[in-house]
C-alpha cells in the first residue's frame, strides 16, 4: 500500500490533548470518506488499574442505546476484543438484526471496527460509519481499508502516549527519548524498500542480503519506533523524518 496521501495522520501523531485528538480524528474520518467515528480504548496503568476511554463524534443516543463495555450485549466489542482484523457491519446483518437496525435507526447505515491490540492488555476499537448503505458504500470501505487501520494504529498509540502524559510523565519522557532514537542505515533501507511496495524478498535481492536479514532489520525498526507493524512503522519512520515517502 502507498504511503502517499496519508499526511493527515501526521495531525493525529501531534495531537497533545483528547480535545485535538477529537478533532484531528473527525478530520480523518471525513477524508476516509466517512461520516461518524467511535473510538474505545482499555489502558491499564499501574496507577490508575484501568483506564476505560471513549471519544466520538456519533449520535449519543445510540451510544447510550446500542453500545456497551459488555461483551454479552455489544457484538462489535465482543468481536473486537478477540479478533485484529477488520469487522464488516454489513457481515453482521445475518448475525445481529437487532443491533444493525438500532444503528439504523441513528443514520448508522453501514460501517467497519478496527480492533488495536497492545502490549500489557492495552486494547481499542475504532468505529468508522457512514450515512448509507449499499454496493457502492462497502466498495468504498473496502478501497480505504489500509489507511483505516493505519488510523486506528495511530490514535491507539496517541491516547496511551496522552493517557501516560497524564498519569505518568516519567514514562511519557521515556517514550519521547526512544521515538528520538536513530535506526540503522539498514533498517532505514529496509523500511524504505518495503514503504516502495516491495516484499521482503525482493528487498533482499535489492540489498543482496538474506531475507531473513531484512525480517530482522524490520523486527528491529518496528521495536525501535515502539510499534506493531510495517505499515505503521513506515509512517511513524517518515514523520519522524527517518524516511522519505515513497
Amino acid at each position: 500500500m502507498s504511503i502517499q496521501g496519508t499526511v493527515w495522520l501526521r495531525t493525529i501523531q501531534v495531537s497533545a490533548s483528547f480535545a485535538e485528538l477529537k478533532h484531528s480524528v473527525g478530520f480523518a474520518t471525513e477524508r476516509l470518506g466517512f461520516q461518524c467515528f467511535l473510538y474505545c480504548g482499555r489502558f491499564p496503568n499501574p496507577h490508575t488499574k484501568v483506564h476505560e476511554f471513549h471519544l466520538k463524534n456519533c449520535p449519543e443516543e445510540w451510544v447510550r442505546d446500542a453500545v456497551s463495555s459488555d461483551a454479552a450485549t455489544d457484538p462489535l466489542h465482543r468481536r473486537a476484543l478477540r479478533e485484529v482484523t477488520p469487522i464488516f457491519w454489513h457481515e453482521l446483518v445475518p448475525y445481529e438484526p437487532t443491533w444493525i437496525a438500532r444503528a439504523r435507526k441513528f443514520g448508522l447505515a453501514t460501517g467497519v471496527t478496527l480492533p488495536v491490540h497492545g502490549p500489557d492488555g492495552r486494547w481499542s476499537s475504532l468505529s468508522l460509519m457512514k450515512n448509507r448503505g449499499g454496493a457502492g458504500a462497502e466498495r468504498d470501505i473496502r478501497a480505504a481499508i489500509g489507511k483505516c487501520h493505519l488510523l486506528a494504529a495511530f490514535i491507539h498509540e496517541v491516547t496511551d502516549r496522552i493517557m501516560r502524559n497524564h498519569v505518568e510523565p516519567a514514562i511519557a519522557a521515556e517514550e519521547c527519548k526512544i521515538e528520538r532514537c536513530s535506526l540503522t542505515e539498514r533498517e532505514r533501507d529496509c523500511l524504505t524498500w518495503i514503504a516502495a511496495g516491495k516484499t521482503t524478498a525482493q528487498a533482499a535481492d535489492i540489498l543482496s542480503v538474506a531475507e531473513r536479514t531484512v525480517v530482522f532489520h524490520l523486527a528491529n525498526a518496528r521495536r525501535k519506533l515502539g510499534v506493531a507493524n510495517s505499515h505503521h512503522a513506515i509512517m511513524k519512520a517518515v514523520s519522524l523524518g527517518h524516511i522519505k515517502a515513497a
